[in-house]
Formats: structure tokens, sequence, C-alpha cells
């Protein structure tokens, strides 16, 4: 059985279970760096601390002009949808989508931890020590601090017996069924290491979904390299920790390029297609969080010569194959827009935002692979989340996008103002 831990919280009434020899009374959160510099661990394949910036999206007017009449109103609404923890939070979500933001990115490495601990499918890890490692988890560390250290019970089989090998670990609370995180935060950790090493195993969460295993097959790891996490309290010999990026959704651009040019590559034969011209519209009819009344839209992109596909019909490395021709790509958020990823640069990315339920992290993309993107808000009709796109605000923003002048604004300009 594994657990997964939306909480800190959570993770304690695991660790107190865990926890009983008074020997053992606190655990303590440790920079891994400072760790291995103590201990004498090798650390390497060491990147430095940078900044990263990310452009503003752009839009119609029609959409940045209903922020300004109707601020309070779409960050309570957004705060209410529950995606959103905090009216100041949404604030920060808007500010980003529209402004310039310098993301300071700290430094990043691998080190080899002998007999390291990961509890669970948390992805978290420890030493026998109870020493945490801070670059384990995307948790505030003072929070782990607080909590770690008041507990006080132990188990008299921890540690664990050691598993032989060397291992990588790919395990975290947004790992599993989760396609945008393994692309943007798991996968990059592989990108660290040379693709001709091949003496470790790569762990998972259990039951990993058909596109894990194909993304991992790309990059050279085969079924049998691959150790899923099936128990509470693992220990492993040789963990080759890979620290890729601090925060979820904030991938290290170095990282995030050398493994989409090793997916691409492996599926196409080449890192850049060499003329790419395909215009996709990835629908989500087949999913949730789906367009309403997309059947409107399909004329409008018909007109712009898109071609509509569902994602979710196409093995990975065909999806990849198909977005690295495409230098224009539309859709709803979700998972099918993360995508862009195998672009070119250069790519125009067009992102149709529930005006309820959004998130800004294909922005992020866009600006770390050098692709264009414009956002377009549609209406919240239900509480499964789905969207109504107004059609004339639609065509509006892929004449906009796509550079065609012809475009007659005016009715709909009369009507907005």
């Amino acid at each position: 059985m594994y657990f997964i831990y939306p909480k800190v919280e959570q993770l304690s009434v695991f660790i107190k279970s865990l926890l009983s020899r008074q020997e053992l009374s606190s655990i303590t959160v440790v920079n891994l760096l400072d760790l291995a510099s103590q201990r004498g661990w090798p650390v390497e394949n060491f990147n430095p601390a940078t900044i990263q910036e990310c452009e503003a999206s752009k839009t119609i007017v029609e959409d940045s002009f209903d922020l300004v009449k109707h601020g309070r109103l779409r960050l309570t609404q957004f705060h209410e949808s529950r995606i959103c923890h905090s009216v100041k939070r949404g604030e920060l979500y808007y500010s980003h989508l529209y402004g310039m933001v310098r993301y300071p990115i700290r430094e990043t490495f691998t080190c080899e931890m002998p007999n390291a601990i990961i509890l669970g499918s948390s992805g978290f890890v420890m030493t026998p020590e109870l020493e945490m490692v801070s670059q384990s988890t995307a948790e505030p560390v003072d929070r782990l601090t607080v909590l770690l250290n008041s507990l006080s019970s132990a188990s008299a089989s921890f540690p664990p017996q050691p598993i032989p090998g060397k291992y990588v670990s790919l395990v975290g609370k947004y790992s599993a069924a989760n396609y945008a995180h393994w692309l943007m935060d798991y996968l990059p950790r592989l990108a660290l290491l040379d693709p001709l090493q091949t003496d470790f195993k790569v762990i998972v969460n259990a039951a990993p979904e058909a596109y894990r295993l194909e993304s991992l097959e790309l990059l050279g790891v085969s079924q049998d390299r691959i150790f899923e996490v099936r128990e509470e309290c693992l220990c492993f010999e040789n963990l080759l920790f890979c620290h890729a990026a601090d925060k979820m959704g904030v991938p290290k651009a170095v990282h995030l390029y050398k493994m989409r040019e090793r997916l691409v590559t492996a599926a196409t034969g080449t890192a850049h297609h060499p003329s790419p011209t395909r215009r996709i519209y990835i629908s989500r009819a087949k999913a949730s969080r789906s367009i309403s009344n997309e059947n409107e839209l399909l004329p409008i992109l018909r007109e712009y010569g898109f071609e509509v596909i569902n994602c979710e019909d196409y093995k990975l490395a065909d999806q990849i194959r198909i977005f690295s021709e495409a230098n224009v790509v539309a859709g709803a958020h979700g998972a099918g827009i993360f995508n862009q990823i195998f672009c070119n640069p250069g790519a125009t990315v067009i992102e149709i935002f529930n005006r309820q339920r959004w998130e800004h992290a294909p922005r992020k993309i866009s600006s770390i692979l050098k692709h264009e993107h414009w956002h377009l808000f549609g209406e919240n009709v239900d509480r499964d989340w789905n969207t109504q796109v107004d059609p004339h605000k639609f065509e509006k923003i892929l004449s906009y996008a796509l550079g065609d002048c012809t475009f007659k604004e005016g009715a709909l300009h009369e009507k907005f103002y």
C-alpha cells in the first residue's frame, strides 16, 4: 500500500507511528549541500543560482479592461473556487500573468546519499539520523521544522533494511497522475545526468501511467530499471539525489531544455523540426474541464487552418512528434497545453482560461522556451469547471496572435464600450 500526503500535517500521522525509540526524539531539516560537505558525500553536476525572467502574457483589450473594471469580483471568484488559497494569492496570480516577473532559481546539483530513506509517495528524503533533506520537499522548511521536531516516538523497525544498488527518485505528491508536473518538475531531474549513464534505477510512484513509462523509455530507462514505491518507508543503499528545482511549476531553464531535446530527439530523430507549420487545437471534449460550446469555435478554427486533436488518443511519442511540427498551439488550460514543451522556440501558444479556475504555469514555460503566450478568459458554466468561450473574442485573439489584420472588430468594439 502507498500513500500520498497533500499536506504536511497528514505526514505527521505516519511519522508518529514510525518513531517509537526514545533516542530518536527529534527530526531536523537540513540543507543537503551543507550535509554533503560535512559527511564528504560527492556533489556533482553543479549549476549555479540564477534569475529567470518571465514575460507577461498577451491578451485582447476586453480581458484587460475586465480586470480593471471588475478586479475585486474576479479575485473573490478566484478565491472561492478553492484553487487559490487567498485573495492575496489571487493578486499574485494576476500580477504574474500581466507583468514581467523575475524568479530567483537556486543552485542545482546531484549528490550521492548512502542509506537514504524515502517516506512513501510523498518524496520526502531523510537520513537514518532523522535529518530531513530540505530540497526534497516543496513545503516551507519552517513548517516542516516545527512539525517534525514535535514528534517523539519511533518504530523498532526503523531504519528499514537498505535496498542494494543506486537509485534516482522521481517520487512526489505531484508526480502521480499529473502530466504537467511530471514534465515540468520530475523528468528534468534526469537532465542533470549524462544520458549514457545507466548504472541506476528510477524510483516512481506506484502504478505509473503509460505516459510516465513511455517518457522514461524515450530517455533510455527500460522497464527493468523502474522501481515502484509501494511501502510507507524505504531505505536505499545509494540514492543519487537529483535536485533540479526548488519550487513546483518553476523549472530551471537549462534542465527543461535538456529534457525537451532528449525527448524530442528520441521521438523524431532531431531536437528541432526544420520547418514547423502545423496549427494544433487541443480539444478537451473527452476530458474534464472542457469547452462547453466548442462546436461554435470549430468553424473559426477551420478558417484559421487548425487541426483539432484529443491528446489522449495518442501515445506520448506521437504527441511529441505532432507538437514538434507545430508553430501554433491553442486550447483550454490542462495537461494537453503543456505539450507546448515539444514545440520549437518561436511558437505561439493561445491558452483559454476558465475565469474562476486557472493557473499560469504555461506562461512560465513559454518564457523559458521562447514561445509567445496569449490568453483568453471564458466564463465558468458549472461546478465541473466547464468553460464557455465568446466566439467573437476567440476569433479576435486568433487574428491578433497570428498576425491576421483582416479581422473586423467594429461591432464588438461598440458593444464593449
